[in-house]
């Protein structure tokens, strides 16, 4: 008999640069006034953390209630899964590393990638940055000089491309983005366009030190790809990121109308096109599911489009 599966309800985030890209595309129901983020895997206590449908645990609360469906040695749930559309810019930003992150904020610091789903023509992100010293960088970054200082690059949609910690980034507006990381959420700005919160009347706050500390002097210049597909039993499965320790993802899309898919690990799974079933269970667009470790090959039937996460050590 198949092992259960179960559905993650997610968070949702109103930010400044937020719009109502996510609300229209996945029709999601929210009373906030923007749906700039949605946080389809996450689980930090007190913090940001799904829900189990299934149980009515929040998700830190079911990895260590349930520790036999992860089989996972990590002492907290390591991987989450957002998704991304902005209709302003976002801050030009960096992510620390777990150490600095650890010591400074007290949780993980967040390696991420991306995975563009749709864009329009124009869209283009920050990724990295062109100084050779940490002194030019900072000289620039004081002086405002975004455009010496910055690197942009146009992903198109079906394009992945990796943030490592340290990597300088921002996403424009103009796409559907979902991003994978460990389960951190430590963000450090550097330049924010010196825009108002409404909520307190004031710009919100940089940290200028903190990204001196941890930006890649030089930078590592990653570009996007987009990754071949491998056909095996009824499914297409795209192949982004496998980093043991730290997360690795992909995407899985039923090639007919019946197909297989699974690994020995943990992972969960969010339907960004289409609808389903698996094992049985309806899945609509939007929805997030979680698979036990060991559930053998799950039977995903319909049309479905599922990207995924999971963890191996």
């Amino acid at each position: 008999m198949p092992k259960k599966i179960y559905q993650i309800l997610p968070v949702f985030e109103e930010r400044l640069w937020g719009g109502q890209r996510l609300r229209e595309r996945f029709g999601y129901q929210s009373d906030l006034k923007n749906i700039a983020e949605v946080y389809n895997v996450i689980a930090i206590p007190g913090h940001l953390d799904c829900t189990v449908a299934d149980t009515g645990e929040k998700l830190s609360q079911f990895y260590h209630t349930h520790r036999e469906l992860f089989d996972c040695e990590t002492p907290d749930m390591p991987v989450r899964m957002i998704m991304c559309a902005a209709k302003e810019p976002l801050s030009i930003q960096i992510h620390p590393d777990d150490d600095y992150a650890l010591a400074h904020e007290g949780m993980r610091g967040k390696p991420e990638g991306s995975l563009v789903l749709d864009c329009d023509e124009d869209f283009c992100m920050l990724h990295g940055h062109f100084a050779k010293t940490l002194e030019e960088f900072k000289a620039l970054a004081e002086a405002r000089d975004w455009k010496t200082l910055c690197r942009y690059i146009r992903p198109r949609a079906g394009e992945y491309i990796h943030i490592p910690h340290g990597t300088l980034h921002a996403f424009a507006p103009g796409a559907v983005v979902i991003a994978f990381s460990v389960n951190g959420d430590v963000t450090y700005r550097l330049y924010d366009y010196d825009r108002v919160d409404p909520d307190t009347g004031k710009t919100r706050p940089t940290h200028p030190e903190d990204v001196y500390a941890n930006v890649n002097i030089p930078d590592k210049l990653v570009e996007p790809y987009r990754a071949l597909p491998e056909e095996t039993d009824g499914c297409r499965i795209f192949r982004y990121h496998d980093e043991p320790g730290v997360y690795s993802c992909g995407r899985v899309q039923t090639a007919g109308e019946r197909g297989f898919f699974g690994m020995e690990e943990f992972c969960f799974v969010t339907c960004v096109n289409g609808s389903g079933s698996i094992n049985g269970r309806d899945v609509q667009l939007g929805e997030s599911f979680f698979i036990p470790a060991h559930s053998g090959q799950v039977e995903l039937r319909g049309t479905l489009d599922l990207t995924y996460i999971t963890y191996r050590a």
